[in-house]
């Protein structure tokens, strides 16, 4: 049986110049949505049935932003962290 977050709740945050972006993970009638939001406005959203698909789309991105100069905030959410199926 797959589980499914209760609550919406952040992967991690990153920051450049000023700027801040975080990735959330939050319930969705389908599954999990997964979202990205700058400066905590919504950029893209998508929906996954699949606990594996959504990490590893949360880690490409993560992965993209660090490699074009974006840095961890300060926390425990800095890095990904795993998705319970």
């Amino acid at each position: 049986m797959r589980m499914l977050p209760h609550r919406r709740r952040a992967l991690w945050k990153l920051f450049r110049a000023g700027q801040f972006v975080h990735c959330e993970i939050a319930p969705h009638p389908f599954g999990m949505e997964l979202r990205y939001l700058v400066n905590g406005k919504p950029i893209v959203t998508r929906i996954f049935e699949d606990s594996h698909a959504l990490e590893s789309a949360a880690a490409t991105w993560h992965e993209g932003l660090l490699s074009r100069g974006w840095r961890p905030t300060e926390g425990p959410t800095s890095e990904p962290v795993p998705v319970a199926s």
